[in-house]
């Protein structure tokens, strides 16, 4: 959910999110790696430079581990 966020860091839309997405959601919010924004018919989880920097450190570690 977070990646997806990310990828639409740039655009005008944020990720929309579902009621299964409610509490991941929360947990993005609560970790300032997101927010929200109620666009009338949906909810939308958008990604902070935080959750940005976060996701670019995961994936350094992860490509060092499988040596790329």
């Amino acid at each position: 959910m977070l990646r997806k966020a990310i990828a639409n860091v740039d655009a005008e839309t944020g990720f929309p999110l579902g009621a299964a997405d409610v509490v991941p959601a929360a947990e993005l919010v609560d970790a300032e790696y997101a927010t929200v924004r109620d666009i009338g018919d949906r909810i939308e989880l958008r990604a902070t430079p935080a959750s940005v920097r976060y996701m670019t450190m995961i994936d350094a570690v992860l490509a060092a581990r499988s040596g790329n």
